[in-house]
């Protein structure tokens, strides 16, 4: 499994991903999707937040503060788009995330999405271990590192002189 430390570092791949909030045994499922580009789309909905999941325009929204985790999933398969499709569908089935974008799938990812081995390979994939996680600092702990950076760069600016 790839582990992450910042939105940089993930990868641009197809792949399905799901958000947790909570920690410990409180961890759940908050939003499960997926995306062409996962760092792309990472981007837009927990950096820019400019999505109508994100951007609280909505009844129910994704409050990205409260995000804790990142789990994604890559597969071979994901290099067509009705088969990404298809798994965003068996995703929602098999993780109940408590927010859900509406889905509508592609005439073609139907037909994928009803083949008995595409939903039992794609429902293990998901349950199973993730091909990546990222950790997301809380805001004290995203200060805290800050704090740091700050002190070291007074160092070296102070060894310099």
């Amino acid at each position: 499994m790839q582990t992450v430390s910042s939105f940089t570092e993930l990868p641009t791949a197809p792949s399905v991903f799901a958000l947790y909030g909570g920690v410990g045994a409180g961890l759940y499922v908050a939003y499960a999707a997926s995306a062409p580009s996962l760092r792309a789309r990472v981007t837009q909905l927990l950096v820019k937040r400019n999505q109508d999941l994100t951007s609280g325009k909505t009844a129910v929204s994704l409050n990205p503060d409260q995000v804790t985790e990142l789990r994604w999933w890559e597969h071979p398969s994901f290099a067509k788009r009705e088969a990404l499709e298809a798994a965003t569908l068996v995703s929602l089935e098999a993780l109940d995330p408590a927010l859900r974008s509406p889905t509508t799938l592609s005439q073609g990812a139907r037909r994928i999405h009803y083949r008995p081995k595409f939903r039992k390979d794609m429902a293990a994939l998901v349950t199973g271990p993730p091909t990546g996680a990222w950790r997301i600092p809380s805001l004290s702990e995203a200060l805290a590192a800050i704090a740091t950076l700050e002190q070291r760069v007074t160092a070296l600016e102070q060894e310099s002189s």
